[in-house]
């Protein structure tokens, strides 16, 4: 009876024991805040318009694409044949321009926040800050 039992809620991208940092999640929501505002404004594909103007950079930028891709599939973002095909891509520029392309049709850069901060892509994040501001 002397237990205490801690509630903890689980966000988009969590992991039992990693939970997303506060940044993250203020990132997560000004996103979600623009990609309305795009919509709102008559955009049909809202996610891809915000990352548009910045694409060349997510391509060249982002690194670690391999295992971006790992955390997005335990995410369920990826599918392991998406998965497979990232990882078969010979340059991180290829590999980036399906992740992004996926990532964007599937209307998942909420998830793609963490999994950027996860892979050691702080300077995407802070690119997508500026978008999303």
């Amino acid at each position: 009876m002397g237990e205490r039992i801690q509630n903890t809620a689980i966000h988009v991208g969590d992991t039992p024991g990693n939970p997303i940092p506060p940044e993250i999640l203020e990132l997560q929501n000004k996103v979600k805040r623009k990609t309305k505002e795009l919509r709102d404004l008559g955009e049909d594909f809202p996610q891809r318009e915000l990352l548009r103007r910045k694409l060349t950079q997510f391509y060249e930028g982002t690194t670690n694409p391999d295992g971006l891709a790992d955390h997005l599939y335990q995410t369920n973002v990826l599918n392991n044949y998406q998965r497979q095909k990232i990882k078969n891509e010979k340059m991180d520029y290829d590999k980036n321009d399906i992740l992004y392309d996926i990532v964007t049709s599937k209307e998942a850069i909420v998830e793609l926040l963490p999994a950027l901060k996860k892979s050691g892509n702080d300077h995407i994040l802070k690119l997508i800050d500026t978008l999303a501001s």
